[in-house]
C-alpha cells in the first residue's frame, strides 16, 4: 500500500518578482523533491514555469485583490481547489490571500501558517485590523528577529505561535562561478559601468524601509570613486529618487 503524500498548498497575490516569490519558488521545489505534492495558488505571473517545471501544481486565481466585495466568489473557488487537491497545510505568504482564505482552515480543517516578510508599524485601527490577518494562522513565521519584534509589539498575544525562519539564498542558483563572463560584460555594458571602478549593489524593492536611506548616509561618507546601481522591481512612483539628488 502506497503511503499518502502530504500535500502542502502555497498561496500569494502573483508570482513575479520578489523575495517573497523566490522563497515560493525554492519551497516548492523542496518540497517535490522530498516527496510531497507542492500545489501554489497564485494570480499568476513569469515565476510560475518555475514552479511547473520543478514538479508542482500551479493554479491562477485572483487572490491577489484587495476588494472585500469580490472575496467571497474566490473563496468559493478556493475552496473547491483545496478540497479536490485534498490539502494538508495552507501557508499564506501575504494579507489579501490571507484574508480570502483563512475561514477557511477551521470550515476545512486544514491547519494554517502565515508569514510576515514586512515589519508592523503602530498605524490607525484599519491598518492594524488589516495586518492582523497574518496572526490568525495556527503558527506565524517571522523572517528575522526584527519582524517577530514587530509582531509582539502590536499582537502580544500571538507570541507564543512565532517562528522565526530566516531568508536564505539558494547558493548553487546564485553562484558567482557558474555565470558566464560574457554575461557579465553585457550586463556591465548595459548599466554603462567603468573598469577598475568598485561596483555597490542595491539590490530590494526602491522602498526606504528597506534600507535605502541607510545606504544614502553611507555613500556619503565614502571618499573614494564608487558606482552604484540600484537593482529592484518598483511602480514607478518611488520617492526615493528625490534622495539622491
Amino acid at each position: 500500500m502506497n503511503k499518502k503524500k502530504y500535500t502542502i498548498a502555497q498561496i500569494l497575490p502573483a508570482l513575479n518578482t520578489g523575495g517573497v516569490e523566490r522563497g515560493v519558488v525554492e519551497i516548492s521545489k523542496a518540497l517535490v523533491e522530498n516527496n510531497f505534492r507542492s500545489i501554489v495558488i497564485s494570480s499568476g505571473g513569469h515565476m510560475v514555469s518555475q514552479i511547473t517545471r520543478n514538479g508542482g501544481i500551479h493554479y491562477e486565481l485572483d487572490v491577489a485583490t484587495k476588494n472585500p466585495l469580490k472575496w467571497p466568489k474566490i473563496r468559493s473557488e478556493l475552496k473547491i481547489i483545496l478540497e479536490s487537491e485534498n490539502v494538508d497545510l495552507i501557508h499564506f505568504c501575504s494579507r489579501a490571500p490571507a484574508w480570502i482564505g483563512v475561514p477557511l482552515g477551521a470550515i476545512l480543517d486544514i491547519p494554517i501558517i502565515t508569514s510576515v516578510h514586512m515589519r508592523f508599524r503602530k498605524s490607525n485601527f484599519f491598518k492594524k485590523y488589516y495586518n492582523s490577518i497574518l496572526t490568525k494562522g495556527n503558527s506565524i513565521i517571522a523572517i528575522s528577529k526584527h519582524i517577530e519584534e514587530s509582531i509582539k509589539t502590536l499582537f502580544p498575544k500571538v507570541s507564543g505561535k512565532i517562528k522565526i525562519i530566516h531568508r536564505g539564498v539558494d547558493l548553487d542558483l546564485f553562484n558567482p562561478s557558474k555565470i558566464n563572463p560574457a554575461r557579465i560584460i553585457a550586463q556591465s555594458k548595459h548599466l554603462n559601468l567603468k573598469d577598475n571602478v568598485p561596483v555597490i549593489i542595491m539590490a530590494a524593492r526602491p522602498a526606504m524601509w528597506k534600507g535605502y536611506q541607510v545606504l544614502i548616509k553611507a555613500l556619503s561618507k565614502v571618499k573614494h570613486d564608487f558606482q552604484c546601481v540600484l537593482i529592484g522591481a518598483g511602480d514607478g512612483k518611488s520617492k526615493i529618487s528625490k534622495n539622491f539628488n
